[in-house]
C-alpha cells in the first residue's frame, strides 16, 4: 500500500513516513510475535545438520526483523530505509536482541 493509503485507513500508524513498530497491524502480528516467530524457525533450523548451509527465501518484514535480531538495526530504525533485496545477509541471531529492543510487551 501507498503510505497515503494507510494514513487515510489507520491513522498515527506513519510518523514522518516511517512505520511506528509499536502499532499492530489490524489483524497482523505485533512485532514481538514477528521476532518470536523469526527465532523459533531459527532455532528450528538451528538443530538441524546441515544448519550451516541453510537459505532463506523471505519477505520484507521478516528480513528486517532478522537484521534487528542480529543488532544490525535498531527498533528505532526498523522500518526506516530500503532493506537489501536478492543480496544474501549473513547473520547470528541474537535473540536477546528482541527483549532489548524495548517492543516486546510486558
Amino acid at each position: 500500500m501507498t503510505h497515503a493509503t494507510v494514513t487515510a485507513r489507520w491513522p498515527g500508524v506513519l510518523a514522518d513516513g516511517v512505520v511506528d513498530p509499536s502499532v499492530t497491524p489490524p489483524g497482523g502480528e505485533s512485532i514481538e510475535q514477528l521476532g518470536q516467530r523469526v527465532v523459533s524457525f531459527l532455532d528450528m533450523v538451528a538443530e538441524r545438520p546441515d544448519h550451516r548451509n541453510a537459505y532463506f527465501v523471505t519477505h520484507n518484514g521478516w528480513i528486517r526483523m532478522a537484521l534487528l535480531l542480529n543488532g544490525d538495526i535498531t527498533v528505532e530504525r526498523l522500518f526506516a530505509g530500503p532493506v537489501p533485496f536478492l543480496r544474501p545477509i549473513a547473520f547470528q541471531p541474537r535473540p536477546d536482541q528482541l527483549e532489548q529492543s524495548h517492543v516486546a510487551t510486558q
